[in-house]
């Protein structure tokens, strides 16, 4: 198959019409959108070697509109100039990223409600990954050691809690790493705090 044939059979699929259909329509007929006002402006920026590519929605046989990625460009054949126009159907990568957007919301909901029940607790809940930074902490464990959320995520419990320059003999959060079990003690927290301490690994899949 030609490169020509190849295109045209292309169009026809994802307008749905046949070829003199398509060959005596024009822009606003497929794009209702396209602003015709703007073609000469266009035109000279594609003949500056300025290829462009953008998003709009084509409407198809039967009226219904689809998601296109237009990609044009300034060709010249024969003496005549010409715009060469690009258009791939992306309902497909619009339906996964309108999916993903959901995904995040519902996500963002059940995380705003998770944070709210920890919130509740009238304990200190902290998630400290294994270089021993705070990852999380819920709002007990920010008034109690911190005062602000951004005095407490990201800083290492040690230098947090126990105003030191490096980790605690025998931690309990190390050790818990170290044998994947939870650890309970009672630990000392400067300057007269005695705390009993419960650490609970948590594993993703790797």
């Amino acid at each position: 198959m030609k490169p020509r044939e190849r295109r045209e059979t292309g169009e026809q699929d994802l307008f749905r019409s046949r070829l003199e259909q398509i060959l005596d329509m024009r822009i606003p007929e497929w794009d209702p959108a396209f602003d015709m006002d703007k073609v000469d402006a266009m035109k000279e920026r594609l003949k500056q070697g300025k290829s462009m590519r953008f998003e709009t929605l084509h409407r198809i046989a039967g009226g219904e509109m689809v998601p296109v990625e237009v990609t044009t460009n300034y060709l010249v054949h024969d003496g005549r100039e010409f715009t060469a126009g690009d258009f791939h159907n992306i309902s497909e990568r619009k339906a996964m990223e309108s999916a993903l957007i959901d995904s995040e919301n519902r996500f963002r909901a059940l995380s705003h409600e998770f944070q709210a029940r920890l919130d509740g607790i009238p304990d200190v809940l902290a998630l400290i990954s294994p270089d021993l930074k705070i990852n999380w902490a819920n709002s007990m464990a920010v008034n109690i050691f911190g005062g602000e959320t951004g005095k407490v995520i990201g800083k290492q419990c040690y230098e947090l809690w126990h105003d030191r320059s490096a980790p605690c003999e025998n931690c309990p959060v190390l050790n818990c790493f170290v044998t994947g079990k939870q650890d309970m003690r009672t630990v000392h927290f400067p300057p007269d705090r005695t705390i009993e301490v419960r650490v609970i690994p948590v594993k993703d899949d790797s």
